[in-house]
Parts: structure tokens; sequence; C-alpha cells
């Protein structure tokens, strides 16, 4: 029994990709509102660093990864050219820090609202996943 139950877990992990994604969700904004940000945690269960390299959807003339720094006391947000997923950990986007920003908005993001988002890695994987419009706690 022990063995069946080894051999299912080991068969569950081969199928299982090197990135896992859990908790996306984007930042539902006001009617007129031209920028937006998605949120989610990446976990790498692979046993090399990967980094996310680049994001992509159609609601936004632009998708940039981007990060919060302080700067004299003062919040400012900046792009990035990646976000490093360490071996066998996960990294959270989450408000004021790293998160993937929307910039030209081309549609309402009312909450509740489905967007879909394409993310590229290092490793080569590409992963396509959908989030849901919330109102920033």
């Amino acid at each position: 029994m022990k063995l069946s139950i080894l051999l299912f877990l080991m068969s569950f992990n081969l199928f299982a990709g090197p990135i896992t994604i859990k908790d996306q969700w984007i930042k539902s904004v006001p009617p007129m509102a031209k920028m937006s940000a998605a949120y989610m945690t990446i976990t790498n269960n692979s046993k090399k660093d990967i980094s996310l390299l680049e994001a992509s959807s159609n609601i936004a003339k632009a998708v940039e990864l981007h990060t919060h720094f302080k700067v004299d006391g003062i919040m400012k947000m900046r792009k990035v050219e990646s976000i490093k997923i360490p071996a066998q950990s996960s990294t959270q986007l989450k408000p004021k820090s790293y998160h993937i920003m929307f910039i030209g908005l081309k549609e309402k993001l009312p909450e509740g609202k489905e967007v879909k988002l394409k993310l590229k890695f290092s490793n080569g994987e590409k992963l396509e996943l959908n989030a849901i419009a919330k109102k920033l706690k």
C-alpha cells in the first residue's frame, strides 16, 4: 500500500510544472482609470532559480513588471526587467512590492471581472491564467 501511494505521489510531481501560481487577482479600478496592477504568489518547485521575464494581456496598451521602493520617505514605482523566484521557494507579488502593471487600460475593470494573463519565465515556461478583479483592501 505504501509503495502505491509513493508511486502516485511521484507521478503527480512529474506532471506538475516547475512553476505554480496561486491567489492571482487584479485591482479593480474606477471606470475612468488608465492603470491597474495584478498580484499573485509564484512558486518555483525546481532546484534552479527562475525569473518572471514578461507578462501580457489584451486589457492594456502596455504590461510591465514593476516594484516599489522608498526614496527620501516617498514611495516610488519603477519598471524591472525580471522578478526572481528562488529555487524551491515562492515570491509574492503584492501591493507596495513586486507587481504586474497595466498601463493604458482598454476596458473597464469592475470588481468580479475576469482578466486573462500570459506569463513568460526564464526557463522557457509560458503560463496562461485568469485573475479576478477585486478591490484593494
